[in-house]
């Protein structure tokens, strides 16, 4: 329905409320209410006889009959017109001796989509303070007439949704003020023996900025709300529960970096595995599962993915220790035709053979163990010189620098020429590509490492040899 037909049907149930047909709903006690006067002088006397005509404004029946305060709990309060003409209603007094504020009151602007309300209720603004201004106490109230007078029923606040707003992981991610200014407009209102709502709402930082948060949210006037966040901004953060978190663990379980329980909640053991999945796979590493996160997740699972993930454990899906014939056949899929090979020889101090294959800054090792030929790891040569599609655990990648290697959590020795190693993930024989002090300064640029037979130091040809 069109927001001016539902406004009209709005404010002829007001009118009906009111009295909708003529009469005035205002006892002969009350106060005087805006009106209309006409005089009419006969032709046969001097006699001048004036009529009033009703008051029929929207918020006539609550002129002069007692009103409840439904913010400081001060009783029932009469109520007039702010000004001759209009709609806006202000308590004839303060609400109490310690406060300045009135009562006001006024039609919902705008009036949201309204179901279940009665002939004998009133769905308005109202606010504490001054009619002249509406303040961010502003609150959508819906009063019912009784016998004392007009009851507070309901009361729909933006403080109180903005306490629901504060306990999910989706406002504390965006807002880091601790008295945000927020906006709320009421989109439907239901009235079935208690209220229910859906509001959208936007909260900026202060007074004037744009909006870090906007939600829908579904409430029902319970105390505290009992309500519902309908928006969602494809996020998964830690505190969430539910069904998209239960296919996250499953997911991430899959591919390996989950151990936990699937049981739909987002705990620490969840945000770590997020955390080291982002790690890895080079995106912002901030244990939320958002829309690029979990993108990458499912085109890991499904094997839709142009990543080949370096690890202890092998290249992708070629894992180490499977045949090598099979093995270089799949790792060709993975990475293209090599750039160079050894081809097979024996190495002189075991008499073991071997074969090393690379693809640019990137040699894949092969050896012949109790006589079956294996692929037994892998070495970078050149960090800056591997193949695109080509990650590595840990998310190590072009470009980085020891520094890079401290946050990960790599230690150095001073053996050899100076190493770095991250035993933990399985990599060793570490270089930079200036010869390092000791300790390396911050930017010393890494250059080289490897894994499995790539990371040994022997007498057979070494991989690094350029």
């Amino acid at each position: 329905m069109p927001r001016t037909a539902v406004a009209a049907l709005a404010l002829t149930l007001l009118a009906a409320a009111c009295g909708g047909d003529g009469a005035s709903s205002t006892p002969s006690t009350s106060p005087s209410t805006t009106t209309t006067t006409s005089s009419t002088t006969t032709t046969s006397s001097s006699t001048t006889t004036t009529t009033t005509m009703p008051d029929t404004g929207p918020l006539a029946g609550l002129v002069g009959t007692p009103v409840e305060d439904p913010f400081l709990g001060s009783g029932f309060h009469l109520l007039e017109y702010a000004e001759e003409g209009g709609t806006r209603l202000v308590s004839t007094a303060p609400l109490g001796t310690a406060t300045s504020d009135r009562l006001v009151v006024d039609v919902a602007d705008p009036m949201p989509v309204v179901t279940g309300v009665g002939a004998d209720q009133l769905l308005v603004d109202a606010w504490l303070g001054s009619p002249d201004e509406v303040p961010a106490t502003e609150a959508l109230v819906l009063f019912t007439e009784g016998a004392e007078g007009w009851t507070s029923y309901a009361v729909v606040s933006t403080g109180r949704v903005l306490d629901y707003l504060r306990t999910t992981t989706d406002y504390q991610a965006r807002v880091s003020v601790d008295d945000p200014v927020a906006d709320m407009t009421v989109t439907e209102f239901d009235w079935a023996g208690r209220a229910e709502f859906v509001a959208d709402v936007a909260v900026a930082a202060e007074a004037g900025a744009d909006p870090v948060f906007e939600a829908t949210v579904e409430c029902r006037v319970d105390t505290p709300y009992d309500c519902t966040l309908l928006s969602d901004d494809g996020v998964l953060r830690p505190g969430d529960e539910g069904e998209a978190v239960e296919a996250l663990q499953r997911d991430l379980a899959e591919i390996g970096y989950y151990e936990g329980g699937v049981d739909g909640r987002y705990d620490d053991d969840t945000t770590e595995a997020v955390r080291i999945f982002q790690r890895d796979h080079r995106l912002t590493i901030d244990g939320k599962a958002g829309p690029n996160t979990l993108g990458l997740i499912a085109d890991v699972v499904s094997g839709d993915t142009r990543i080949a993930m370096a690890s202890a454990d092998g290249v992708g899906p070629v894992e180490i220790g499977a045949r090598a014939g099979s093995a270089l056949t799949d790792l060709r899929t993975l990475l293209g035709e090599e750039t160079s090979s050894t081809g097979w020889y024996e190495e002189a101090c075991t008499s073991r053979r071997w074969n090393q294959v690379a693809w640019g800054g990137f040699t894949v090792v092969f050896v012949e163990r109790d006589g079956v030929e294996v692929f037994d790891g892998w070495r970078v040569t050149s960090l800056a010189d591997v193949p695109g599609r080509l990650y590595f655990v840990g998310g190590i990648a072009p470009g980085w620098t020891w520094d890079d290697l401290v946050d990960l959590g790599a230690r150095f020795t001073a053996v050899r020429g100076g190493v770095w190693s991250y035993i933990e993930l399985g990599y060793d024989e570490g270089r930079f590509v200036e010869p390092p002090a000791n300790p390396p300064a911050d930017d010393a640029v890494v250059r080289a490492f490897g894994t499995g037979s790539g990371a040994l130091v022997g007498c057979w040809p070494p991989p690094e040899t350029e």
